[in-house]
């Protein structure tokens, strides 16, 4: 018997044989059934008949029109075999932004297969033309996979975060310290999926989006947050300028907010504000935040949107306008 997820059952087939066999064990392809018209119980069971989803396997044997048995409970899952060609309305209104971030269709307009959920294999042959690695700014042992044309991005940010000093102070003070405390937990750059409606494809497929420091529910995708990042950066984050200590330059800040999550003595509230103000915008990315549809604060990504929403939007956080180096 075969079910789907939910019970329902959707294929329900048996074969026998006569006791007069004393069959005490069978192969499932085995073809000698006779009272099944010689036809083996896999061939009864048509696969190809499913449609795609998850569903479970059941074997069960009984002696004599005894009580069933239960031997095998398997799940399984069909997928599409077939390969799909990802188009322009699969990009939720940022198909002409992504096209002149790449140049041509050929370097993001992938034939992609679905797999489990909203999750997809991507043809290997795409990946080896276009993919490359860069270091990671968190570990100089790891190498991140990401979009050839992106890799000049991530580096660039990557460089601002490992040599930037910054300093938050008020009711606590961080010290100064490097922009790269601020990188809590990294979330994924290269992960081939759908966004949650399995309509728009997420720009992680392309790798040029990166996740950090998902872990602070403020950088959660709930529109929520909007309204709680711009408080936060717009009425307790002062800006002061470029500071100098021994010889050390940083960008000083102070913050008089309520904000108790503390990394590094910085509340966690302004943490990725931080991290794209001084690395991420300098380097080309937009950011999560500016979203029209939603607020995802620990997404940053070059192939989306313009990142002069964060220099001329009425939404804007920008306060920084001079750099260090």
């Amino acid at each position: 018997m075969i079910t789907t997820a939910g019970g329902a059952a959707v294929i329900d087939q048996a074969v026998t044989f006569p006791a007069s066999e004393n069959k005490l064990s069978v192969e499932l392809v085995d073809r000698t059934f006779p009272a099944s018209g010689n036809q083996s119980l896999t061939a009864k069971v048509k696969f190809e008949s499913l449609s795609v989803g998850t569903y479970y396997f059941y074997l069960y044997a009984t002696v004599n029109g005894g009580s069933e048995t239960r031997l095998v409970k398997h799940q399984f899952k069909i997928v599409k075999h077939e390969w799909n060609q990802l188009i322009s309305n699969n990009l939720r209104n940022n198909y002409a932004y992504a096209l002149s971030f790449f140049g041509s269709r050929d370097q993001f307009m992938f034939r992609y297969k679905w797999a489990d959920n909203r999750n997809i294999t991507v043809e290997s042959s795409w990946i080896s033309e276009h993919f490359t690695s860069v270091t990671s700014p968190m570990n100089p042992n790891k190498q991140w996979y990401c979009h050839k044309l992106a890799a000049p991005h991530f580096t660039e940010a990557f460089n601002y975060i490992k040599t930037s000093r910054i300093r938050v102070h008020g009711a606590h003070d961080s010290g100064i310290i490097p922009l790269s405390e601020l990188l809590v937990s990294f979330d994924g750059l290269f992960n081939t999926r759908f966004v949650t409606d399995r309509t728009f494809v997420s720009h992680h497929s392309f790798g040029t989006a990166l996740d950090l420091n998902a872990t602070m529910q403020v950088n959660k995708n709930r529109i929520e947050n909007r309204e709680l990042i711009r408080t936060e950066v717009q009425n307790h984050l002062t800006y002061n300028g470029i500071k100098e200590q021994n010889g050390v330059k940083y960008y000083d800040f102070t913050y008089d907010g309520s904000c108790s999550e503390l990394y590094h003595g910085v509340p966690a509230t302004v943490i990725n504000y931080l991290l794209y103000e001084l690395a991420f915008y300098r380097a080309g990315f937009g950011w999560g935040y500016y979203y029209v549809h939603a607020c995802d604060g620990m997404h940053f990504t070059v192939s989306e949107m313009d990142p002069n929403i964060h220099n001329t939007s009425s939404r804007s956080l920008r306060k920084v306008y001079s750099y260090i180096g």
